[in-house]
């Protein structure tokens, strides 16, 4: 039990801010099928289910501290991110590391988590290019990285940020279509679709617990953290 959770949590460290871009766009799909009326129940409610979190706050966020700083820091040489996996962090890194911290005030370790996947990413994408050129470059393989990586990184939070906002949405966009016995007058072509109950009862039932766990005041505090952070940030991460 406990003990399976935490390696899995730890195994993937960036799954505690929340869907992120891919799984966005699914449950996106997902949505968009519902409106249209053609889903996959399973498929849906398991989805709804995973990312409920996600959907009642998607703005979730754990703020730096000293000592992550520092642990992080202390164990550059051989950085442990999970079971499987560990790397180095030059200073270059642990600079970047510390920018991102100031101008987000996200928390340092999942800012490594980022840095790992876009070193990991870029390095793909340097093979797939000697492949292709076939011409081995002659030089070090890390000069041109940190614009892509720096790139790489804002992309990955940034984006999983907007588009769980999106799909929230998208789920009250698709809970207000099918639900019956508005007093409003529909458009005509709307009328010619009969949702089944067991659709609205999936989204509804998903809708009702994101209410319960008060996602409106939730973005709320999100929004207020990040406009005192503009206001004392002076150099926002670019």
């Amino acid at each position: 039990g406990k003990h399976s959770t935490t390696m899995l949590s730890q195994q993937n460290l960036l799954t505690e801010l929340g869907a992120n871009a891919v799984e966005c766009h699914q449950l996106s799909h997902l949505l968009q099928q519902a409106y249209q009326n053609r889903y996959d129940p399973i498929e849906l409610q398991r989805s709804l289910n995973q990312h409920q979190e996600s959907l009642s706050n998607p703005l979730k966020h754990k703020g730096r501290d000293e000592p992550s700083r520092q642990f992080i820091a202390n164990n550059r040489n051989n950085y442990q991110l999970d079971m499987y996996r560990r790397m180095q962090l030059t200073d270059q890194d642990l600079n970047l590391i510390n920018k991102f911290a100031e101008s987000t005030n996200l928390n340092e370790k999942y800012i490594v988590s980022y840095l790992h996947d876009a070193k990991v990413q870029t390095e793909q994408e340097r093979q797939q290019n000697q492949m292709t050129n076939l011409s081995f470059l002659r030089q070090s393989p890390n000069t041109n990285d940190m614009p892509k990586i720096k790139k790489f990184i804002k992309n990955a939070y940034f984006n999983a940020r907007k588009l769980r906002l999106r799909v929230l949405r998208e789920l009250i966009v698709v809970y207000d279509r099918i639900t019956p016995n508005k007093e409003e007058h529909k458009m005509q072509e709307d009328a010619d679709i009969e949702y089944p109950d067991e659709l609205r009862r999936i989204i509804s039932t998903c809708v009702q617990s994101v209410f319960a766990k008060n996602f409106i005041s939730n973005i709320c505090q999100s929004i207020q953290d990040s406009l005192l952070l503009l206001r004392n940030n002076n150099h926002p991460y670019r």
